[in-house]
């Protein structure tokens, strides 16, 4: 019960504090979830250290690269989703303005959140791809992409909207295939995924 305490205050005290500091909120997301890791990661030690790793029940049930696999396919979901979204924002205020809208009436999109889950799907077919070793297929996700906004892209009036498109595209693709990197350290998630 400490490591749920420990994690459910300063889960908290980060995520209270967060809102308040001044400058680009993108800076202080990253801030509060490179703090979370660390926690987690304390705890996880702590844990080890105390608890013994292979007794964890977890452990004894799921192996190792399989929870690597389920990490890395939670994070290119909402932690990644949060952080592009951030990181665009200068950029979504740009597009609305030069469109004619304001920021706090009319986000950049088409249906209701599709730009959300595409970008998701993006990431997880790319994750796949780089889990499996497939990195040729990842040029593919992204000729598609490039060849259903070549409309967009085309277009002089809507060309502020398309740098949009693609600094959010190379974004997101960058983080998926930095997850995938980082979860194929983990011993073996390369062999899971390739058979």
């Amino acid at each position: 019960w400490p490591v749920v305490a420990v994690v459910f205050l300063t889960h908290v005290v980060f995520d209270w504090t967060k809102p308040r500091l001044p400058g680009s909120p993108l800076k202080w997301y990253l801030v509060d979830q490179s703090a979370h890791v660390i926690v987690l990661i304390y705890c996880a030690r702590w844990m080890t250290e105390n608890l013994g790793f292979l007794e964890m029940p977890l452990t004894r049930h799921v192996p190792m690269q399989v929870q690597a696999i389920i990490a890395a396919y939670i994070l290119v979901a909402r932690p990644v989703t949060v952080t592009v979204g951030l990181f665009l924002k200068p950029w979504q205020d740009e597009v609305l303005k030069a469109d004619g809208n304001s920021a706090a009436t009319s986000p950049v999109t088409g249906l209701t959140r599709s730009g959300e889950w595409v970008g998701n799907w993006e990431r997880f077919v790319i994750l796949t791809c780089v889990l499996a070793g497939q990195f040729s297929l990842i040029a593919a996700v992204l000729i598609m992409k490039a060849v259903m906004r070549f409309g967009d892209i085309c277009r002089t009036e809507q060309r502020k909207r398309a740098d949009y498109v693609i600094i959010g595209t190379l974004a997101s693709t960058g983080l998926a295939i930095a997850v995938g990197l980082i979860a194929l350290q983990v011993d073996g998630v390369a062999a899971v995924l390739r058979y």
